[in-house]
């Protein structure tokens, strides 16, 4: 497995080529790019067997446990939002009770702008320059926007999540 790895406390920017993932974080909220073909994958009791298109996005939010099997080794960008960076930008950005906030998971999401912040993200990650950290803290906040924006839920009252 080739694997190249950015890392901030609240973030981690993976780029790997895999055949099969089997995954459960409590921790973080994870976005995986696909830059792959077909699958078979099972998350959140619910299990698909398609072809995805190039950039086609999971969105597995803390505590999901995923698993997805490829036909052949995949390409795959994944970056790992920590649960306390979205809270506080739900906090800061929605000025709601981030404790009943909750992603939606999701499969084969084609979301531009979360595509190009996960491109931008892993080009800084590999370029480790002195201004990289905080331009990798500007683009997760940004990312963790996008997310709440996009794939949100509240919890405890009657409404539907909101999806791009």
């Amino acid at each position: 497995m080739r694997c190249i790895k950015g890392r901030l406390d609240s973030l981690l920017i993976t780029h790997t080529v895999m055949k099969l993932l089997d995954f459960h974080v409590e921790t973080v909220h994870t976005l995986f790019v696909n830059l792959s073909l077909h699958y078979l994958q099972a998350q959140d009791g619910t299990t698909h067997t398609e072809l995805y298109r190039y950039s086609d996005m999971l969105i597995i939010p803390t505590n999901t446990p995923l698993f997805v099997r490829w036909e052949k080794d995949k390409n795959c960008l994944q970056v790992q939002l920590s649960a306390t960076v979205l809270k506080r930008v739900a906090e800061e950005t929605l000025g709601k009770d981030s404790n009943r906030l909750r992603l939606v998971p999701t499969f084969q999401s084609r979301q531009q702008q979360l595509k190009v912040i996960s491109i931008l993200l892993l080009a800084e990650a590999q370029q480790q320059q002195a201004s990289s950290r905080l331009y990798l803290d500007s683009l997760a906040n940004v990312l963790a926007v996008l997310l709440l924006r996009n794939f949100r839920k509240v919890v405890g009252v009657t409404s539907k999540a909101c999806r791009s």
